[in-house]
């Protein structure tokens, strides 16, 4: 399963790649609610979320519990670890963002660790040259 969001210009180009109907978050709370209420139907092995970078392309390695200064979840774990696949196509970051690509990463693996699924969170800003990359990411990216 792949999602980005409303603002992406690529969600096209990504459809082709991966051969997926992409998840669009618009509406971000609502979408998000959606898009867990599919994994926990459709449980696929992988979810990745991809957002626009101007700089170089990387994988998010954690999601923390803040959007813009001010907790996600009050009660909420501090952070969640994402996957980066190995051997990674795009550099791991070890940074944080407080953004809504940092919310919906850390909503989407709360939701899975608290629904106890097995399905892995990858998350990737990339910038536009390095879309065809992609390609070689899919080969190991299998999609549920």
């Amino acid at each position: 399963m792949v999602y980005t969001f409303r603002t992406y210009k690529d969600a096209d180009q990504l459809k082709r790649i991966f051969e997926v109907d992409v998840v669009v978050l618009g509406e971000l709370k609502k979408d998000i609610e959606n898009l867990c209420n599919r994994l926990l139907v459709e449980k696929p092995e992988y979810i990745l979320g991809v957002a626009k970078s101007n700089r170089k392309s990387v994988m998010e390695t954690i999601a923390v519990n803040n959007i813009h200064g001010h907790k996600i979840n009050q009660k909420g774990l501090d952070r969640y670890e994402l996957v980066v696949p190995s051997p990674g196509v795009f550099e791991p970051v070890n940074r944080t963002t407080n953004t809504f690509c940092n919310y919906s990463m850390y909503k989407i693996a709360e939701y899975i660790k608290q629904n106890r699924l097995e399905t892995k969170l990858m998350f990737a800003h990339l910038n536009s040259k390095d879309l065809k990359k992609m390609r070689e990411f899919k080969i190991d990216f299998m999609v549920g």
